[in-house]
């Protein structure tokens, strides 16, 4: 999970990617603004559970697969799951709304953390493609499967620490991997540090051969 900013608060996830992080902008900012000031008008709102427990399991469930229940417009967007029907039939037979506080639109909300409210209910449907990301994507993310069959490093160092492919070479001068920085470098094949790459004194620079799970 990365913390970014300043911005207004927001959430971002990747979804269908191997590789998987959650993005939340704002998030010190508002703390800043909000939190250390009693009298602010969203002081009681934007601390808790409410933005960033809540947010982040919503962010969550991206990465495991789940799409928002709602979108703009009509607000029937597909989810990929029968068992949370289209926005429009739940206006209809149940009188909520999947849209709700998107784009503004003022009314009830549903309960579903993949809806842009305060809820926490997963169907099965949500919970079963949740596992199925967790048995069959998530170990594509363990260090010895490689997405990627060869790699050449440009530019070592933060914000990236890891770089994994079947076949590495690191080959930047200018951007050696500095005091109080760590690299590891995984390769299955092999790992060549071309002349002019540097590491400096109290960096630490780890590098592996792993057989590939994959």
């Amino acid at each position: 999970m990365f913390l970014i900013g300043p911005a207004w608060f927001t959430g971002n996830a990747t979804i269908g990617n191997v590789e998987k992080y959650i993005t939340m902008a704002g998030t010190w900012q508002r703390y800043q603004n909000d939190l250390l000031t009693p009298e602010g008008p969203n002081f009681q709102r934007w601390w808790g559970y409410d933005i960033f427990g809540k947010t982040i399991f919503h962010e969550l469930g991206h990465d495991l697969s789940l799409y928002h229940t709602m979108n703009t417009g009509a607000c029937n967007s597909e989810d990929y799951c029968s068992d949370t029907p289209l926005g429009s039939a739940i206006q209809t037979q149940f009188g909520y709304n999947p849209c709700c506080q998107w784009n503004g639109v003022p009314s009830q909300c549903t309960n579903n953390l993949m809806s842009y409210n305060n809820g926490n209910a997963l169907t099965p449907c949500q919970l079963g493609r949740m596992h199925w990301t967790i048995e069959n994507e998530i170990p594509l993310n363990k260090l010895c499967s490689y997405a990627l069959n060869t790699l050449n490093v440009t530019s070592i160092g933060y914000p990236q620490v890891l770089y994994q492919a079947r076949t590495i070479t690191v080959s930047n001068a200018t951007d050696p991997l500095k005091n109080g920085e760590k690299a590891v470098i995984i390769g299955q094949n092999s790992i060549d540090l071309l002349p002019g790459f540097e590491a400096q004194l109290g960096s630490e620079l780890e590098l592996r051969i792993e057989t590939a799970c994959n």
